[in-house]
């Protein structure tokens, strides 16, 4: 899951400029990332990636839904603007480097289609 990860992250890194991927420097979970979209809605993103097949959400599974930002990322130390900025994607044994791959070109494409 790690590569599949890290595939995803390589690949919309590359594609799209200026994006950071919270919590890189330190251990984490190896099938997450969480990327932060500087002066992007996080919640406008995940809205138009659910139109291309794209799961993803702006906390974890256990707080979906709730309107503030991820409690995570603010012990994290980010503002709470940059968690609003933020989307988690997860990733699964079953999922590939291909599909990682694919969902960071939808990514980049819901970017420029915003």
């Amino acid at each position: 899951m790690r590569a599949v990860r890290d595939a995803f992250e390589e690949s919309l890194t590359a594609l799209v400029p200026g994006i950071v991927v919270n919590g890189a420097a330190v251990p984490r979970l190896p099938n997450t990332s969480n990327i932060r979209f500087p002066g992007r809605d996080g919640m406008e993103i995940v809205a138009r990636l659910d139109t291309l097949g794209v799961a993803c959400s702006q906390g974890s599974a256990c707080s979906s839904g709730r309107p503030e930002p991820s409690h995570v990322l603010r012990a994290m130390g980010l503002s709470e603007a940059d968690a609003y900025s933020s989307v988690r994607f997860s990733f699964s044994a079953l999922n590939t480097i291909d599909e990682a791959q694919r969902a960071a070109r939808a990514v980049a494409q819901a970017l420029r289609d915003a």
